[in-house]
């Protein structure tokens, strides 16, 4: 309010460097997560382009209150973009752990079960046939 419109574009304008943002990706526990690194968010008093003489100080801190709300904007996105595709993993994850404890473990325990229960019967067929053997021995 005190440089006024044309003041603040005027010192908008005289801006020379441009800041960078990069992205990338990072591995995390298997789940590749977004990064993003700036450079030339922050900047010096003198580097930012316009003259110290020709604005007030009230433009200075609206610069640096910029710069570090653009600065933590970067890392929010950051973070909402890892915390949407952990949720997505989670998600899926906790549907295989459902398919797990529901369907295959109680599938593989029966199919434990039945395989005790026929090497049971085998066994018992077998002391069986070996008490009938040994019967015929002796009465012959």
């Amino acid at each position: 309010m005190m440089e006024g419109s044309t003041g603040v574009l005027l010192v908008s304008l005289s801006i020379e460097e441009v800041s960078e943002i990069h992205s990338g990706l990072r591995n995390v526990m298997g789940v590749q997560l977004p990064f993003f690194s700036a450079r030339g968010v922050r900047k010096e008093l003198a580097v930012r382009g316009y003259g110290l003489t020709g604005t007030s100080s009230v433009i200075d801190e609206a610069s640096e209150a910029f710069e570090d709300l653009t600065g933590l904007i970067i890392a929010y996105g950051e973070l909402i973009a890892a915390i949407q595709l952990l949720t997505a993993e989670i998600i899926r994850l906790k549907r295989r752990v459902n398919a797990l404890e529901f369907n295959l473990i109680p599938a593989l325990a029966a199919i434990r079960d039945k395989i005790v229960l026929r090497r049971d019967e085998l066994e018992r067929e077998e002391l069986s046939r070996i008490f009938w053997i040994k019967k015929r021995k002796a009465h012959s």
